[in-house]
């Protein structure tokens, strides 16, 4: 009976230290799981905040992108109408230049044509100032011309009229030395 009740006895011891041992190592296996899951959890948080980083530097690495993108386009556009600007103005002033030019062109032509206009005026004022002083030249000269030939014909008219009063006197001066010597006969004769 000792011997069974200390099999009893050793069994018991057996079974608890059995139980005691399985208890650890069921606990050891416990915790070995909750830290693996624990670890897992971890691996996962991290996984997932590794996944989430990652996602929000792809997002931001296509938002970098996609403003890139829009930069650039919105650049082109800006440049595309810069140069379009830059066109017109250039044509604009190509342009005003032709304008420019073409009001010169007239205004050369205009003052060109004024020029020959008075140049033209100033030949016919010539003409006319030529052709009237010819008349008032040909005038004083007609006048001076018969001044001289009244003059002339006063000299001769006066040498004329000289003449005619020294004959004319000559003549009386003979009739009257006629006469004298006449009536100086009569007298003589009458005596």
């Amino acid at each position: 009976r000792n011997q069974q009740a200390s099999a009893r006895k050793t069994y018991r011891a057996a079974m608890i230290m059995q139980r005691t041992v399985r208890a650890h190592r069921a606990k050891r296996r416990v915790e070995s799981f909750r830290r693996a899951v624990e670890a897992m959890r971890l691996d996962a948080a991290r996984l997932r905040a590794r996944q989430e980083w990652r996602a929000v530097m792809l997002q931001a690495a296509l938002r970098g992108m996609f403003a890139r993108q829009e930069a650039l386009r919105l650049k082109a556009i800006r440049d595309a109408k810069r140069a379009e600007e830059k066109a017109r103005a250039e044509a604009a002033l190509r342009i005003q230049a032709q304008y420019r030019a073409s009001l010169g062109r007239d205004e050369a032509t205009r003052r060109r044509d004024a020029r020959a206009y008075r140049r033209w005026l100033w030949r016919t004022a010539r003409k006319i100032q030529s052709w009237l002083r010819g008349c008032w030249g040909r005038m004083r000269a007609a006048a001076v011309r018969k001044a001289k030939a009244d003059e002339i014909k006063n000299k001769m008219a006066t040498k004329i009229q000289a003449a005619w009063r020294a004959a004319k006197s000559r003549y009386l001066a003979t009739i009257q030395a006629s006469l004298e010597a006449l009536r100086a006969e009569e007298k003589v004769a009458v005596v």
